[in-house]
């Protein structure tokens, strides 16, 4: 029902062109069927054998970040190499396209580089937390946690520095929560709560520079440029803000003309694709998705693990919020390994 309306119904109505109405709708189907694959996981177990593979493509990714920084700070000339495969290979080569690639010097003298497999990263965190918080080598998870804190810092970018410090915040705030009520309703209610707030923060920190300044982590182009896009999003909302306007469709503003129903405002450009009707069908969608995994009896017997969980699932969320990436392939295949961990916890694994 919710793809048919938001898919078909509202997009024809609102004159957007069906390929543009399914392109756009296919990574958030994606994300839906993360449950689903996480279920299978239930039943048939192969999480398990995946899982060490998975934490190795991180640890990769976290040293070719830390390399072609240092490529950067030490004048290497094969930086030159790695700067021209870039370009050729993964740099999009149609006009208008916007590909999520960033290459830069930064301002340390070292190099960055940033693309949609640098989510990896993000996991390679939160393995590297559920390690030390279930392993008894707690010695090699402090260095792989310390590597991937490191690669964080080599790629320049706010939401990714951030990531750690907001785990650890709701990771604290989820431990008082359980303390004291360990219902999934509780458990639920408080998920919504802070990643809606944090979302509305978000916003008003993106109108109001004073806000980010004033916490150190004002980027005035990129705020900018995001500035642009709430307040053209935020016309297009007022015009239908109980249906929005379906999937494939864009407000005034144009991010990238190959790909106009994109926006660094992903969370916010979905409201307006969805409306307020929309964004309470998504919530009880990710309520029976989340519920399939956390119980009473999950949260008694693997608490720390539930709680490492929900605090990067809920910075990560936010992170995502003024990115591009989760409706992404990379992004889907972020949500799925999550819940994957999900499944694998609810489990009793360690």
């Amino acid at each position: 029902m919710f793809s048919s309306w938001y898919v078909l119904f509202m997009p024809m109505v609102s004159g957007i062109p069906f390929k543009n109405a399914i392109t756009d709708w296919m990574p958030l189907m994606g994300l839906m069927l993360a449950p689903l694959l996480a279920g299978l996981e239930i039943r048939h177990n192969f999480w398990g054998g995946l899982r060490g593979g998975v934490q190795l493509l991180c640890l990769l990714q976290a040293v070719i970040h830390i390399v072609i920084w240092w490529l950067g700070k030490s004048s290497s000339g094969l930086l030159e190499v790695f700067r021209l495969f870039m370009e050729t290979y993964l740099r999009s080569q149609v006009e208008g396209n916007i590909d999520n690639i960033i290459m830069s010097e930064t301002p340390d003298g070292g190099f960055r580089f940033l693309y949609p497999s640098s989510l990896l990263l993000i996991i390679g965190v939160y393995f590297s937390m559920a390690e030390l918080l279930s392993s008894t080598k707690k010695l090699r998870s402090i260095v792989k946690l310390v590597i991937f804190c490191i690669a964080l810092y080599t790629t320049w970018t706010r939401a990714f520095y951030l990531l750690p410090a907001l785990a650890y915040i709701f990771y604290f705030s989820y431990g008082l929560i359980l303390k004291k009520d360990n219902r999934f309703q509780s458990v639920y209610s408080s998920y919504l709560l802070f990643i809606v707030l944090f979302l509305i923060f978000q916003l008003f920190g993106v109108m109001s520079s004073k806000i980010l300044t004033q916490l150190g982590l004002a980027s005035p182009e990129s705020d900018e440029a995001r500035t642009i896009q709430v307040s053209s999003i935020s016309d297009t909302i007022f015009n239908s803000p109980i249906f929005g306007i379906g999937f494939g469709g864009h407000a005034d503003y144009i991010r990238s003309t190959a790909a106009p129903w994109t926006y660094e405002m992903a969370f916010y450009a979905l409201f307006m694709k969805v409306g307020v009707l929309g964004f309470i069908l998504i919530c009880v969608m990710l309520c029976f998705g989340l519920k399939s995994f956390i119980n009473s009896n999950t949260l008694r017997t693997n608490r720390s693990l539930v709680k490492n969980w929900l605090a990067f699932s809920t910075a990560s969320m936010l992170i995502f919020g003024s990115n591009p990436f989760l409706f992404s392939l990379a992004g889907v295949g972020v949500a799925v390994i999550l819940f994957m961990e999900l499944a694998w916890i609810s489990k009793g694994e360690k």
